[in-house]
């Protein structure tokens, strides 16, 4: 399971380097107006992505972390529910297109690349924890996506071959996927009808929550593209674009922490309260320094990254920094809720922050433009934050690590007053605050700083 955990994790790493790399050379070759387009057409493909899943992801990884005789049977369900939802999606797309209504094939290959990305059978791999299948699948969509692109891009002009490399780059892995399913893992199964529809019912809850969820977390594109123009979305788009590099951490998280947190519901739940308060101090430690970085380096940020062009966006990115260190945070608690099959509260704070958002964006995008949408995802991740610690305390009881957090605060403190009183710029000041600040909570003697480095110790030596 090591292996796999390791395996996996350097392919995430590796997959978001190379899309994010792609984002750069499309922000760098065609300017603001076409990265806007790409980023409308990915956030549509996201939505569909988000029906055609509904739940069934995590009630797949649920269902088969407790019991693994089930595998061929959720296989199955998920298969056909996917394959008739994307099929419906599939003929009213082409029907629009036919018709005149839809004339942008950047939009339909988008579609059509999120099609194929769900009909993978990694979530079966992530319910067994055999993370280093999946590992392997998303190793050849990205590495067969990039070297498409990057040939296309030498020889022709045109964005429209970013969505065609990933077309061909996920058909490839989905080959590969069902390859290592059918002859390691299970078959298809003859569907039970009402077996079917239990299924679907019990992760209706989940993709409830999640639709909310999505719609609070990157509906501010679509009201961009709404209410301002390409432009401005091409700049939120850039911003948005480096918590989405940095989101692989929480997703990491989700990822190997659900299978692990739905086995302690059912067997220990002391266990489960010492294994939040550990989860929340690593939080503290790793995630919490980018609020230095929010407040110190983001105009940097984006100059290294995507050029001088999207500096105006620097305030969006620090503000935007901001909330993704509460959205990590909050990521405990969600995740610890649907093991405890509490989706019901999740939907209910789904729904609320849904509305908060939108209305927050309505107001604040007509006068600040992108940065009023930075702030409405900011002040929505603080509130869910909250709100899910406080459902998760009531439910388990576990204990908040407040020292090891006034620790880390303390640190941040002092680290932000030295470099802002010598103006130390980015190429100096992150190697500084990272030296600094392991250094300052060793000598504190945080524990979680100090298993941090045993672990790199042991990597080490391995």
């Amino acid at each position: 399971m090591k292996k796999g955990i390791s395996i996996n994790t350097i392919v995430e790493i590796l997959s978001k380097v190379i899309n994010f790399t792609l984002t750069m050379i499309i922000s760098r070759a065609y300017g603001p107006h076409v990265l806007g387009i790409v980023a409308s057409a990915q956030a549509i493909g996201g939505y569909i992505a988000l029906f055609g899943d509904f739940g069934t992801n995590n009630e797949a990884i649920r269902t088969i972390a407790q019991d693994k005789n089930k595998v061929s049977k959720v296989f199955t369900f998920i298969l056909m529910y996917r394959t008739i939802f994307f099929t419906a999606v599939l003929m009213v797309l082409f029907f629009l297109t036919y018709l005149g209504y839809v004339n942008n094939w950047i939009i339909i290959l988008f579609v059509i690349v999120t099609f194929l990305t769900m009909l993978s059978p990694n979530s079966i791999f992530m319910g067994l924890s055999l993370f280093q299948y999946n590992g392997y699948v998303n190793l050849i969509a990205s590495l067969t996506s990039f070297s498409l692109f990057f040939l296309f891009f030498i020889f022709f002009d045109d964005v429209i071959f970013y969505p065609i490399s990933l077309l061909i780059g996920y058909f490839v892995s989905l080959l590969v996927g069902y390859s290592i399913y059918f002859r390691k893992i299970g078959t298809i199964e003859r569907v039970n009808l009402n077996e079917f529809i239990r299924f679907l019912k019990t992760s209706l809850i989940l993709g409830i929550t999640i639709t909310f969820a999505r719609i609070y977390y990157d509906f501010d594109i679509i009201m961009l593209n709404m209410l301002t123009n390409n432009a401005t979305v091409g700049l939120y788009a850039s911003s948005f674009k480096v918590i989405q590099i940095l989101w692989f951490l929480p997703q990491l998280y989700v990822m190997y922490a659900l299978p692990y947190t739905s086995k302690l519901v059912k067997e220990d739940i002391d266990k489960l309260r010492s294994y939040v308060t550990k989860a929340c101090s690593y939080v503290f430690v790793i995630i919490y320094p980018i609020f230095l970085i929010a407040f110190l380096y983001s105009g940097d940020v984006l100059l290294l990254l995507f050029g001088e062009e999207y500096k105006a966006a620097e305030r969006v990115l620090s503000v935007l920094l901001i909330g993704f260190v509460f959205m990590s945070t909050k990521t405990i608690f969600g995740n610890l809720l649907i093991a405890l099959k509490e989706e019901k509260i999740l939907v209910r704070l789904s729904i609320v922050a849904s509305f908060f958002n939108i209305f927050f964006n309505m107001i604040l995008i007509p006068y600040i433009g992108a940065l009023g949408a930075a702030i409405s995802t900011l002040l929505t991740e603080f509130g869910l934050m909250v709100l899910e610690c406080y459902f998760i305390k009531k439910k388990i009881n576990f204990h908040i690590p407040w020292f090891t957090f006034m620790k880390v605060c303390l640190v941040l403190i002092i680290l932000y007053v030295i470099l802002r009183s010598f103006s130390i710029g980015m190429w100096m000041g992150l190697p500084t605050i990272m030296i600094s600040y392991i250094i300052l909570l060793y000598v504190m003697k945080e524990k979680v700083m100090e298993e941090i480095l045993q672990l790199i110790k042991r990597l080490f030596m391995r």
